[in-house]
């Protein structure tokens, strides 16, 4: 009785342990499957169709926002979550 109960003890470990171990390696495989955010949609969020002629000079995500430098012309804008923070005319 001690056997078989320590037998299906060992049996429930093991299954738990390979199940973990699969959702692991899913979620592994799907974090390196998805695609990057296109710089555009950084900076310009929705708006990202009509951006334009502006040309995004660097874009990165953050914990809690996501940050672009565009030139547009002569102007160069700073981008904070989709909305523009600020802007300078380059003379």
């Amino acid at each position: 009785m001690l056997a078989s109960a320590l037998y299906s003890s060992s049996r429930r470990f093991w299954t738990t342990a390979s199940w973990l171990a699969a959702s692991a390696a899913l979620a592994g495989l799907l974090a390196i499957a998805v695609p990057a955010l296109p710089a555009e949609v950084i900076a310009y969020g929705r708006l990202a169709t009509i951006a334009g002629e502006s040309r995004i000079l660097y874009a990165g995500e953050g914990l809690n926002a996501s940050i672009a430098v565009s030139l547009f012309g002569k102007i160069l804008q700073f981008h904070v979550s989709g909305k523009c923070g600020s802007f300078n005319c380059i003379l």
